[in-house]
């Protein structure tokens, strides 16, 4: 396994910590075995220096900070520096099914060229260029405009022959009697 022992907090905090990263990295598709534990180990021992410093701080909250942040420091040296190059530079990850073809050299010190190039002319945007236009509101349109059951009703009894105003209501009763029988059992 691993030799990490901390000073301070206790282990059920830092097996905690411990799972949240190894999330993390699974939810990167970072299977790789040895990949994983070599990336724990790092965060691990960054957070614990820093919960050293301070001791009130939570183990897995300072892990998740520290995977976060050596994920921007990566993105920064492998992709083009910017704003939340770990945001861009995750979903460039998925995009480009990274983790699958290059499963040893996420958060790596040499990174394949063609790595570095494909990450790089992943292009990520929130959204093509959006235009503003006005809306008037409009009524809404009933498909049956006034259309109310007497209405209906009176419509019906005009245009058909009562005999058969009188078989469809028929129907309509043995239905609805029927339903509501079952509806008793």
């Amino acid at each position: 396994m691993n030799s990490f022992c901390p000073t301070n907090g206790s282990e059920p905090e830092w097996n905690e910590a411990r799972d949240r990263v190894e999330a993390f990295l699974r939810a990167l598709h970072l299977y790789d075995v040895e990949q994983q534990q070599r990336i724990v180990s790092l965060v691990l021992q960054r957070a614990a220096l820093k919960q050293a410093q301070n001791p009130g701080e939570s183990p897995t909250g300072l892990a998740m900070r520290e995977i976060r942040d050596l994920s921007e420091e990566w993105f920064q040296k492998v992709a083009e520096p910017a704003e939340r190059a770990s945001a861009t530079g995750l979903v460039s990850l998925f995009a480009l099914d990274a983790t699958k073809k290059w499963p040893h050299h996420f958060l790596a010190e040499n990174v394949p060229a063609d790595l570095r190039q494909s990450l790089q002319k992943c292009e990520v945007r929130a959204a093509p260029d959006l235009k503003v236009s006005r809306m008037v509101p409009q009524p809404f349109d009933s498909p049956l405009g006034d259309l109310t059951i007497p209405t209906a009703l009176g419509q019906l009894t005009k245009d058909l022959s009562p005999s058969l105003v009188a078989k469809v209501v028929a129907f309509v009763l043995s239905g609805f009697t029927l339903w509501s029988g079952n509806r008793l059992r």
